[in-house]
């Protein structure tokens, strides 16, 4: 716990508490030169970091918890910890529907740890017509176990929708 505490001011420069409630701590801070904040999110779960892979790489099940998601499917797997995914995303009225396809590699820790970084590979497959096709997105999950048999969850994610769209909406 001393450890990480003394890396907290590192972890969280720049960043802003927005949210803490249920054991779930949520950041956000600017990410120039677009006008959408980078997200950070914190959480312990009760599950080894096997068990956030499983939900991450569930494809069948990615609406449960990105319920926005109007399609998921594996494209390509270039190599045993590597996937490139294509997510179609619903947007309100009158914008128009997002599609996102995003690169991942699974990093596996010592400690059985595991840190999967994921980007966006825009130009993966041709564009649909109709949908707008992210092509700026990155984030950063890391599953590390603790002492306790709990599991630190830690996500940095920035992702810009792509078109005119205010960051309000």
């Amino acid at each position: 716990w001393l450890l990480w505490l003394l890396c907290l001011p590192v972890w969280g420069q720049g960043w802003h508490l927005q949210a803490g409630e249920e054991g779930i701590l949520l950041w956000t801070r600017p990410h120039p030169p677009g006008a959408f904040l980078a997200l950070r999110l914190e959480m312990y779960v009760a599950a080894p970091p096997a068990a956030l892979l499983a939900v991450l790489r569930d494809t069948g099940r990615h609406q449960e918890w990105l319920p926005q998601s109007l399609e998921v499917r594996v494209l390509a797997k270039p190599a045993p910890d590597e996937d490139i995914v294509y997510t179609r995303l619903a947007a309100p009225w009158p914008v128009q529907d997002r599609e996102l396809i995003t690169h991942s590699r699974l990093q596996r820790l010592p400690d059985c740890g595991l840190v999967l970084s994921v980007w966006a590979a825009p130009d993966a497959l041709p564009p649909y017509p109709g949908r707008v096709r992210i092509r700026t997105s990155e984030g950063r999950w890391e599953a590390l176990p603790q002492l306790n048999g709990t599991t630190l969850v830690r996500l940095k994610t920035y992702t810009n929708p792509g078109d005119t769209l205010p960051a309000w909406l």
